[in-house]
């Protein structure tokens, strides 16, 4: 898998704290995907286009982090999964819990992975702003999701 930097994530946490995580929400996540966010914890990523942003493409704004980042360094905190899941899934229920969210694009769209048997670990894009509501597939994992990443600045114009 592609190496990509995260800044401004989360404080790393260990496997027992995913675990606990993993199972307050039944959630079903890919390896990779764990191995990531063990990692990183979430944060802004260097590479953050998957394809051309300013065509068909979209851009990757930021990660989430499994615990909220509290720092007050940071101006632009790194949102959460679990707050994520909690307002999106929980209480306004506009997102289905078959999918588990894990990053947002530049709009606001949600990154996510299918939990579903058929198709699990593809990638979904999700509007949650009433653009559509069917998921957009961009992937078929996470693994190539992330090898799929480049720099925004090769599709920005002179």
């Amino acid at each position: 898998m592609k190496k990509i930097q995260l800044i401004q994530g989360g404080e790393p946490i260990s496997p027992e704290e995913l675990e606990k995580f993993v199972n307050e929400f039944e959630l079903k996540l890919p390896n990779l995907y764990k191995s990531f966010i063990l990692a990183s914890n979430g944060g802004y990523p260097n590479l953050s286009a998957f394809g051309n942003p300013y065509e068909d493409g979209s851009e990757v704004d930021s990660f989430y982090a499994i615990t909220m980042v509290d720092n007050d360094k940071v101006d632009d905190l790194v949102i959460s999964s679990r707050d994520v899941i909690k307002t999106h899934q929980i209480l306004e229920k506009n997102l289905s819990s078959h999918f588990y969210p894990f990053a947002d694009d530049i709009g606001g769209a949600k990154f996510c992975f299918s939990m579903n048997d058929l198709d699990f670990g593809s990638v979904y894009l999700i509007f949650l702003d009433g653009t559509t509501d069917e998921p957009t597939f961009i992937c078929d994992s996470f693994e190539e999701f992330i090898n799929g990443l480049e720099d925004i600045e090769i599709y920005e114009e002179d």
